[in-house]
């Protein structure tokens, strides 16, 4: 086999290798996890990489906290769903040995 032959074959390897690692992390970014607030108050969605995606508040339920309260909600929830995005990447690296 020549060097260039060789060559082509790994050229193929990591071609395939990058197709496989560009599958997995759009899986990751498609995944939503999504973690309520306290007291009925909204919840917080985050995608499999616990970048925040959306947060739903529920308006009706907005007069039982105020602006402190509602801000440590929000931050506490985020750093849930974002330990919840850690672990899904977790199980995902281990599926994908």
């Amino acid at each position: 086999m020549s060097s260039m032959d060789e060559i082509e074959l790994v050229l193929e390897e990591i071609e395939q290798k990058l197709t496989v690692a560009k599958e997995r992390g759009q899986s990751l970014v498609s995944e939503r996890i999504t973690e309520a607030l306290d007291g009925d108050l909204g919840a917080i969605v985050v995608n499999g990489y616990g970048q925040l995606v959306d947060i739903t508040l529920e308006r009706a339920n907005l007069r039982y906290t105020n602006e402190s309260a509602l801000g440590q909600q929000i931050v506490q929830t985020l750093q849930r769903a974002e330990e919840r995005a850690t672990a899904v990447q977790q199980q995902a690296q281990n599926s994908w040995r």
